[in-house]
């Protein structure tokens, strides 16, 4: 059960957190030099965005750091993306300047696709067997979660993202998934 996880690799690998590096030292770079509307109210967001994917980051090696053959590497996993939900949650509470208003809805979408994967990999892995079903559903509403991470970026560097379904009506939610009931 527990190399099964690590077999899932449930962050998308390197490739997703080197795009995760590049993203965030451009939109860094991008909103330091454009000095476009409140610049206090656009300063803070930068700052809060900044603070956001440097969190992730941390996630992610703590994540790619977990021994799959430790007897704690579940509890580990389970509290890392515990950790990785609420600072969705945080960054979808942000004000959004007005400029980014387009990002608002992808944050809130985000947001609700990585409470979804996380309460999926919770129940994956706390049933009596091991659930590969809602463990395979997770890991689709982790990496739309990540998806829309990116479009932000994207949006944020000025670029309308191709394939962008930023006002779905149906956020957050994935093709044959039940919705995650609230507690």
């Amino acid at each position: 059960m527990v190399t099964y996880f690590m077999d899932i690799d449930i962050y998308g690998g390197d490739s997703l957190n080197r795009k995760f590096i590049y993203i965030f030292l451009f939109s860094f770079i991008f909103l330091m030099i454009t000095g476009c509307g409140s610049k206090k109210e656009l300063e803070e967001y930068k700052n809060n965005m900044d603070t956001f994917y440097s969190d992730i980051s941390e996630y992610d090696m703590i994540i790619n750091s977990i021994d799959a053959n430790s007897e704690t590497s579940v509890q580990e996993l389970l509290s890392a993306l515990d950790g990785i939900g609420e600072r969705f949650s945080w960054m979808a509470s942000l004000t959004v300047p007005e400029e980014f208003s387009s990002i608002e809805a992808l944050s809130a979408e985000a947001d609700e696709s990585m409470a979804n994967a996380v309460a999926l990999y919770h129940q994956a892995f706390e049933s009596e067997t091991f659930d590969s079903d809602a463990a395979t559903t997770a890991k689709e509403y982790y990496n739309k979660a990540n998806q829309n991470v990116l479009e932000i970026l994207s949006i944020l560097h000025g670029d309308v993202p191709i394939g962008s379904d930023a006002h779905s009506d149906s956020a957050g939610e994935i093709d044959g998934a039940e919705p995650i009931p609230e507690e």
